[in-house]
């Protein structure tokens, strides 16, 4: 997104911009706007609502939107951390849309849900509902919304739906009773999650009512007062300290984690396609401070508190880890006042083949002035101090008597190949590094000598059925477990594939990079490519 703010709805270098040519022939870039999102081309101002004046977060939808002519692209949603905050999704050929049929209040996250982006039927009509959510951040006055929108012919997404969609979570204990607020909420215990119809809708004029409604709910007030109301006693809300982070479980969708002051939560969705309509559940995980949250590629769930650390949230033990803490003594050591944690991300789900994830973290550092790093925040990287688990180092040779048979070997291995088979073998350098222990990621190759003296890596199931089979448990004979590695569709590593020599029985070569390329492109009389064997460090 680039430049300055025009109209509230795009993001562009100047005004000259709106009158270019789109990417639309024949189309500028406003008239583009007016065709695609006619509501909002009719409604670029709100009323008191100043444009984008406090970006609170940013989620990216890297999959399930698309635009007016079809092409999916990455779909930015964020908030606005003001009282009267409207949410926005940004596509990338520059339009920024506010989504008014959300509401307005102060949010600290917008995610989009990801069973419920846009899906096109065979008749290539679009179907079913796009679900937002937004957790409220409000100093003694936070609720947790969630906006629908319907997918139609004309609306793909489904966010030109501005009527009749937006909702309010109501917590329910076991009697069906509506928790007032958090502190009725105990660790450990499942309560039921309901969303309740917002009685209302947006209009531009904050004064005006839509008729039919009760409240207009781009008046934040109006909002405010409506969800803290009741019904013949009955409340409509459950009200919250504030929230922090929200994010969903990509390993277990409809399974979302929200934090505030008072503790980590787990919301969770009916499995239904309109989940707004039945109940689902929601239960306090753990007690603390907490601010941010995100769910790493291996499903744990990472969160932060306010005082700067980090911990694994353990969902099957049900156990909270630290494992970090921001150091704000090692460079603004006499600062106040302290440094506050915004928001984390993993950057790397491997980092340096420990086997562990690195994460990206934001800090509120207002401490610091214009003399100092910077002003206002900082960013701090979070890496694994354990070694890499590749710790040894794997050597090919080439036998002298049938050349084109290898041995792969390390370790004391190579260095007595080295020292008294010489003659016997050619070394032709280091080919990979595996590791010497055992991982939860990585893979087991034992190693099996021929008869005839050549060598086979395999796995364990094709260990298993050699050593089963008459046919060929006479002709090999396993020589045990040689290291392990990352396993062959797992995408890590330097892919390996094993190639059989065509021209002498029993024969492999495993290969890589430039190495497998050009035995493929111009080697293939002679070696017949099995596809990929293993992933391994180079």
């Amino acid at each position: 997104l680039e430049g300055g703010v025009t109209d509230g709805t795009f993001i562009s270098g100047n005004a000259d911009f709106l009158a270019s040519e789109s990417d639309v022939p024949g189309q500028t870039w406003l008239e583009r706007l007016e065709n695609s999102f006619p509501q909002v081309y009719n409604s670029l101002q709100i009323e008191g609502q100043d444009n984008y004046p406090n970006l609170s977060s940013i989620s990216i939808a890297e999959t399930g939107f698309r635009r007016r002519g079809g092409q999916a692209l990455p779909f930015i949603f964020n908030g606005d951390g003001v009282d009267n905050g409207v949410a926005h999704f940004h596509i990338a050929n520059g339009i920024s849309v506010p989504v008014l049929g959300f509401g307005a209040f102060a949010r600290s996250q917008v995610i989009s849900a990801l069973d419920y982006r846009a899906q096109v039927g065979e008749d290539g009509v679009p179907f079913g509902d796009t679900i937002l959510l937004s957790s409220e951040a409000s100093d003694g006055d936070a609720e947790l919304y969630m906006w629908v929108g319907n997918r139609v012919p004309g609306n793909t997404n489904g966010f030109v739906d501005f009527e009749d969609n937006l909702y309010v979570l109501k917590v329910t204990d076991g009697e069906g009773n509506v928790v007032a607020d958090e502190t009725g909420i105990t660790e450990g215990t499942t309560f039921g999650a309901e969303w309740v119809l917002v009685d209302g809708n947006p209009l531009n004029d904050l004064n005006a009512v839509p008729e039919g409604n009760a409240i207009n709910t781009l008046n934040a007030g109006a909002l405010s007062d409506w969800v803290n109301g009741s019904d013949e006693g009955v409340l409509r809300s459950t009200n919250f300290t504030d929230f922090g982070g929200l994010t969903e479980d990509p390993n277990d969708t409809s399974s979302f984690y929200v934090t505030g002051p008072n503790g980590l939560y787990n919301l969770t969705f009916a499995d239904s396609p309109t989940p707004y309509t039945e109940a689902g559940t929601f239960t306090l995980l753990a007690t603390g401070d907490f601010d941010s949250v995100v769910v790493d590629d291996d499903g744990q769930v990472i969160v932060q508190d306010n005082a700067g650390g980090s911990f694994i949230y353990d969902i099957e033990a049900d156990t909270l880890t630290p494992f970090v803490q921001a150091n704000q003594e090692g460079i603004d050591p006499d600062g106040t006042p302290p440094w506050a944690i915004e928001g984390i991300t993993e950057v790397d789900g491997n980092f340096d083949d420990t086997g562990l994830s690195a994460y990206l973290s934001t800090v509120s550092a207002n401490s610091l002035g214009e003399e100092t790093l910077g002003v206002g925040g900082q960013l701090l990287l979070t890496t694994p101090t354990a070694e890499s688990r590749f710790d040894t180092e794997l050597f090919r040779f080439q036998s002298t008597s049938t050349p084109g048979s290898y041995l792969f070997a390390g370790g004391s291995e190579a260095q007595n190949i080295r020292d008294n088979f010489s003659g016997s073998f050619t070394e032709e350098g280091s080919a990979f590094t595996a590791a010497s222990q055992a991982g939860e990621d990585l893979s087991a190759l034992y190693r099996f000598r021929s008869n005839q003296g050549n060598y086979l890596l395999v796995g364990e199931a094709e260990r298993d059925a050699i050593l089963n089979d008459p046919n060929f448990s006479g002709e090999y004979t396993l020589e045990g477990l040689a290291f392990y590695v990352y396993g062959a569709d797992s995408g890590e590593g330097a892919g390996f594939n094993r190639l059989r020599n065509a021209t002498l029985p029993g024969v492999y070569l495993y290969a890589t990079g430039e190495e497998l390329t050009n035995i493929q492109d111009n080697l293939a009389g002679t070696y017949v490519d099995e596809g990929a064997a293993f992933g391994a460090v180079i």
